[in-house]
């Protein structure tokens, strides 16, 4: 910098201001620099040189800025390295998966080049040479962070030491067990152990068994082997449990302060026979203009879930609840999950909710959002609300006496949904899903095709129009949010579709780059016919 450029006025970098840095990096900088000279460039007061190397050390952690080894800083793409992931083969090479997305393939690592490196690492790779093929070959040079901790796999001993053999081949090694270390392991059980020393030089790594899963062939402990390979969290820390009990079962009058009272509108629940919590709730009734309001109410646990709170910390480790035939691993602990933040019937809950007025052509000509309570009418199951459609269940229409009208205004809306959409040229795949009988023991009896009715349909378009409204919103109100997106099809993998059909005389529209509604005419077609489910699959 020119004299006058650095006696402006001292910048504060924060965290939050790291693009200051990495554009200073990528766009000014001609080598690597160290913190100090760094912050003299960007005139950073002493007071602020901390905050500068938090920012300096969160920018190399994410692969935006590599650390040399004399502790200067600098850009990988300057630097002809690649800071990522790596993602090994069982055949003992593997690929550096970038941090930072690029259009670039990623880098590949041949067996040689790997040293101690294991799948699913933090490293960084030096572009190495390329190949006549064009592709591009590296060499792991330094590692950032392990990626695994634990191992499952099979135990094996010899007459003073043993060894697991991982499950996931693509580690490449067997875990070294010292005989003290063995925690009552036999051999042929499938075990979970830590790694307490990991590889070096020609050294396999070396642990300790935590637990004992079970016999290899056992297939119940196929779940327990699923929830350690893949680290999931599925016991709550005590302060999580502590935290939990102390929020109260039951809506106070307080809690009621600003929301809107819908306690007296007969909102149900549909759900499956076997669940166990119910978080929306829905209610329609025609008004007299003739367009259709439709509310859905969510539950708020947002309400009992402060910010930063260990309930909330556990949540962001744990993401998502995780479904498997025989369980869950909730994202909440269950008396939040299966009971404050449960839609049960005749019991106060607070909600989320969305009030959509639907004109009969399907357009939603207004909404509002409101923090709500409610109190559910009934809690009812799709085979349930499926049989009140169909007519004839003298005893099930006497017992939903109070919601048989809206029942069948809930058809109606779906039916006028589900037109919108295809309107729209939206592809309704109607593939039944298998379902799996679990018996008292835990085990698989039997393989069904599970049941999809009128009821599902209703749930679904309800919950699609009310997604939908809310996304629109944050786009208009340019709020920032995540969505999930889904990308058009693969040229390739389209004509490939061609090419088989075509064999059996049908004929996709749309040229190179069909439309939603060239493949809707298409399923539209297959309807009723021998391959219409096989064409539908593929």
């Amino acid at each position: 910098m020119n004299n006058d450029q650095s006696q402006n006025t001292p910048v504060v970098v924060t965290p939050l201001e790291s693009e200051q840095i990495v554009r200073y990096m990528r766009e000014t900088a001609a080598r690597p620099m160290s913190a100090r000279a760094l912050a003299a460039e960007l005139s950073v007061p002493d007071e602020q040189r901390a905050t500068l190397e938090d920012s300096l050390s969160s920018l190399s952690l994410q692969g935006t800025l590599v650390q040399t080894r004399d502790g200067r800083y600098g850009t990988p793409e300057k630097m002809n390295l690649v800071v990522g992931k790596l993602s090994s083969h069982s055949d003992g090479f593997g690929f550096v998966v970038p941090l930072v997305p690029t259009d670039k393939p990623d880098l590949y690592i041949p067996g040689r080049n790997m040293g101690t490196a294991m799948h699913g690492d933090l490293v960084v790779a030096r572009k190495e040479r390329v190949r006549s093929s064009g592709k591009v070959e590296g060499k792991v040079i330094r590692l950032l962070e392990r990626g695994r901790r634990h191992v499952v796999g099979k135990f094996e001993r010899s007459q003073h030491f043993g060894h697991v053999e991982p499950l996931d081949s693509r580690l490449g090694f067997n875990l070294y067990i010292p005989e003290a270390e063995f925690n009552g392991a036999e051999p042929g059980k499938v075990v979970y152990a830590e790694i307490t020393k990991y590889p070096k030089g020609s050294r396999n790594p070396e642990g300790r068994i935590v637990e004992v899963l079970g016999d290899a062939g056992d297939p119940n402990i196929d779940v327990e082997i699923v929830i350690r390979e893949h680290e999931l969290r599925h016991e709550f820390p005590q302060a999580v449990i502590e935290e939990a009990a102390e929020i109260p079962a039951e809506v106070g009058p307080d809690d009621l302060a600003g929301r809107t009272d819908f306690r007296e509108v007969p909102v149900i629940t549909i759900d499956g026979e076997n669940a166990q919590d119910f978080d929306d709730a829905v209610h329609v009734e025609k008004l007299p203009n003739g367009n259709y309001r439709l509310a859905v109410h969510i539950a708020d646990v947002a309400a009992y879930v402060p910010e930063g709170s260990a309930i909330d910390q556990e949540a962001r480790l744990r993401a998502t609840s995780v479904y498997f035939p025989d369980r869950v691993i909730p994202m909440l602990p269950e008396r939040l999950s299966n009971e404050i933040c449960s839609l049960r019937p005749g019991v106060d809950r607070l909600v989320q909710s969305v009030i959509l007025e639907i004109n009969p052509k399907g357009a939603t000509v207004n909404y509002e959002f409101e923090d709500a309570v409610i109190r559910s009418a009934h809690r009812t199951t799709y085979k349930e609300i499926a049989a009140l459609l169909e007519g004839g269940d003298a005893e099930l229409e006497e017992r939903y006496a109070n919601i048989l009208d809206q029942v069948r205004q809930m058809n109606e809306l779906c039916a006028v949904l589900r037109r919108y959409r295809g309107r729209r040229g939206s592809i309704d795949f109607d593939l039944p899903e298998p379902e799996l009988v679990i018996n008292l023991r835990g085990e698989v009896e039997d393989v069904v095709r599970s049941e999809r009715n009128m009821a599902h349909r209703i749930i679904e378009e309800f919950m699609i129009r009310a997604n939908e409204v809310v996304a629109s919103h944050l786009t208009w109100e340019d709020v920032p949010a995540l969505f999930r997106v889904h990308e058009g099809p693969d040229l390739e993998k389209v004509e490939k579709v061609r090419e088989f059909i075509s064999g059996l005389g049908l004929h996709l529209g749309g040229g190179k780059d069909p439309e939603p509604k060239d493949f809707q005419r298409l399923v539209g077609i297959l309807e009723g016919q021998p391959c219409e489910r096989v064409i539908t699959y593929l």
